[in-house]
């Protein structure tokens, strides 16, 4: 009965670490958070875990919000802020509709 389980048993072990792992950057991933805020002429786009671990701030008066098309059907939208050649992806976790939700909110201030 256990004639083979020498065989299968080392892969069932690295099958159990690989989904391991994946499911640690799974959670990683999920605890990703963004903040836009505008303040003193500034719109300031920080991203981070625990703490900010970037930052990207334009000036108000440069800055455009753009919601880009996706070229292919079935892939998600692009939201776009930036100024000049300077551009930074925001709401990568939502879907097109919030997507589109926030575009109108940080358009309209």
């Amino acid at each position: 009965m256990s004639q083979g389980l020498w065989m299968v048993l080392p892969f069932a072990g690295l099958e159990l670490m690989v989904l391991g792992g994946a499911l640690y950057h799974c959670a990683l991933k999920c605890q990703q958070c963004e903040l836009i805020s505008i303040v003193d002429g500034q719109v300031a786009v920080q991203r981070g875990r625990h703490e900010p671990e970037e930052t990207v701030s334009f000036p108000c008066a440069y800055a455009r919000v753009e919601l880009v098309a996706a070229e292919h059907r079935g892939y998600p939208t692009q939201l776009l802020i930036g100024a000049w050649n300077k551009r930074i992806e925001v709401g990568r976790c939502l879907n097109d509709n919030e997507r589109g939700q926030l575009a109108i909110r940080l358009r309209t201030g």
